[in-house]
């Protein structure tokens, strides 16, 4: 009677691993994988920051050392004020070798949020360095330079996302703190109002 407990035991427990088995995610191919990378970075930049973490999460499943979710997803738990993880992503990202203006930019952010201000400009100077047309490098130096109330340093990066980017209502609002420091209050007013005819 024993025997057959535990043969039925046993059973169950096989029975229970081939179904454990057959829920293993399948692998994905390449084009697979940069479409679940699309959909993580549409919810990203939509605002949905849980369903971008849990995309993210999935690419890393099939793609363990795909730069651009380890540095997307360091950005979205630096939105978290996880600074802890965002800080092992993009290590992790860096430490995989990857040199990209978004990576820059996300540790500059980072770096900003851990109130390591030397190390943020640096690491947005590399950035726009690597790319000088990179609107998000471009713009977090005008705007930490603007932070450390140094107009004259931060005018030709703002000025140079506007360029790039001339309908964002962000960058409109910084030239207008721009010319609000440099003391050109009508140019200030001026972007302001572009800035609410853009995004009223």
């Amino acid at each position: 009677m024993r025997d057959g407990f535990w043969l039925r035991v046993l059973d169950r427990l096989i029975s229970r691993a081939a179904h454990l088995q057959g829920q293993r995610p399948t692998a994905l191919d390449t084009s697979q994988i940069d479409e679940l990378f699309a959909r993580a970075v549409q919810a990203h930049e939509s605002g949905d920051i849980e369903a971008a973490e849990r995309l993210y999460l999935r690419v890393l499943e099939h793609a363990p050392e795909h730069i651009d979710t380890l540095c997307n997803l360091g950005g979205v738990y630096g939105q978290q004020g996880d600074l802890n993880r965002a800080a092992q992503r993009l290590e992790q990202a860096e430490a995989a070798g990857a040199k990209s203006p978004d990576l820059l930019v996300n540790l500059g952010n980072l770096r900003q949020l851990q109130g390591n201000l030397i190390d943020a400009e640096k690491a947005y100077r590399d950035a726009v360095e690597l790319a000088p047309s990179n609107v998000a490098a471009l713009r977090s130096l005008g705007e930490l330079l603007l932070g450390l109330r140094q107009p004259a340093q931060a005018q030709p990066f703002l000025q140079a996302a506007d360029q790039h980017d001339p309908g964002n209502p962000f960058g409109q609002y910084n030239l207008g703190l721009l010319q609000t420091q440099l003391g050109d209050i009508n140019a200030a007013v001026s972007h302001y109002r572009r800035a609410l005819e853009i995004d009223p």
